[in-house]
């Protein structure tokens, strides 16, 4: 293999990617980071390939996630391949002042780089020993402007299962773990839930090829991955084969689906709410965020009460101190119950200071519901258990 490659592009490249195989020692740590063998010898580098008619690409992975990218003027004198050293490839890159790097290996055994200023010379690994899999594009393919997949993301993976909420040692691969897709003629749905409260976003998609019969499942890794090559324009997705593929012009992630279904919508939301309000997004996340200083031990608890006086009261009374943050907002009917405050901050978290929530509350099960909702999106959460029942049930 042989190529001439600008630096400042393949650098900005590099950079995208050593994330990946940083998780990689992130996923195994400790001393098993020691012992991964042949294994970590090729998920610790990255694979440089170069193809004649489609350009140089950059490939990233770990246990869990593949990544694919490509450098933009790039020149390709001879196709092949090779492994690189992130760390020494950064270094080389960020030293050299030059324009252009020119890389050059032999039969995967030893790459040589050269710059303006010297000849560095690394050996590397054999590259078909790379985990790489297969790029093929499955029955239909959903496309969904990146800002609003984003969003959706920032919107609703807060409220997936984290390791502890999930009674498995393979939690990420638990399907509360991770965030449903649900792909119709001209929407793309997202969900996440825990089990106690559950989020979905829901934003305008193309589909080509024919309409899922289910949803998908996909693991949080997968997603943290794509939305760091996320940029402007559209992004592409496409299961197959048990993978989930995004894609675009310029890179590829693939991750694998996640096993298991959600509980119905049915589970989640209130056929019906006792009470009405309406405020934005800015001075809620505020109030919240004022009173969630006492939150209560590992629940951090607040108490929400909606008064007569057209103002909703969150407050916080514990040992260390006592909190209260009045928001005005109109009010239909009393009502009060305690939520976990990390779970509300989480649900405006990513909303603009501007949008406008309306919030429905008093659910007929009984179970003190709260129904938050802006354009197109929607979050609820259970509230908490009463600190006396707690008090009772322990003696």
């Amino acid at each position: 293999m042989k190529i001439s490659a600008n630096r400042e592009a393949l650098a900005k490249v590099v950079n995208k990617l050593s994330s990946v195989v940083e998780d990689c020692y992130g996923i195994y740590g400790g001393e098993k980071k020691k012992k991964l063998g042949a294994a970590r010898s090729t998920l610790s580098y990255l694979k440089l390939e170069a193809l004649h008619n489609q350009g140089v690409f950059v490939c990233a992975a770990n246990k869990y996630v593949f990544c694919r990218h490509l450098v933009n003027d790039c020149r390709v004198d001879r196709e092949g391949a090779c492994l690189l050293s992130p760390e020494k490839i950064s270094v080389v890159l960020a030293e050299s002042t030059y324009e252009r790097i020119e890389i050059e290996s032999e039969e995967s055994t030893e790459v040589r780089l050269v710059t303006d200023a010297a000849e560095f010379k690394d050996m590397t690994h054999d590259v078909y020993k790379f985990p790489t899999p297969k790029l093929d594009n499955g029955e239909f393919t959903c496309t969904v402007a990146a800002k609003d997949l984003l969003r959706q993301i920032g919107l609703t993976k807060f409220a997936a299962a984290r390791g502890g909420q999930v009674k498995s040692a393979e939690y990420r691969f638990h399907a509360t773990a991770g965030i449903e897709f649900t792909v119709g003629q001209k929407t793309l749905k997202l969900t996440a839930t825990n089990g106690s409260h559950a989020a979905t976003a829901e934003a305008s998609a193309k589909l080509e090829g024919a309409l899922p019969k289910a949803p998908h499942v996909l693991a949080a890794q997968t997603l943290d991955v794509m939305c760091r090559q996320a940029g402007d324009g559209d992004i592409a997705f496409s299961p197959t084969g048990g993978m989930s593929h995004f894609f675009t012009d310029s890179w590829r992630v693939v991750g694998p689906l996640v096993e298991g279904k959600f509980p119905s919508d049915k589970a989640f939301w209130p056929e019906k709410t006792a009470g009405k309000a309406s405020t934005t997004a800015g001075p809620l996340r505020l109030a919240l965020s004022q009173a969630a200083v006492f939150g209560s031990g590992s629940l951090h608890r607040l108490t929400l009460n909606f008064t007569n006086g057209n103002k909703l009261i969150i407050s916080a009374c514990e040992v260390a101190g006592r909190s209260r943050v009045e928001l005005p907002i109109e009010v239909k009917k009393e009502f009060a119950a305690d939520y976990d405050a990390r779970c509300l901050l989480g649900s405006v978290e990513a909303l603009a200071p501007d949008d406008v929530v309306t919030i429905l509350y008093g659910d007929k099960e009984n179970q003190k519901r709260l129904v938050l909702s802006a354009d197109g999106y929607r979050y609820v959460i259970v509230a908490l258990a009463d600190k006396d029942a707690d008090k009772k049930g322990a003696a």
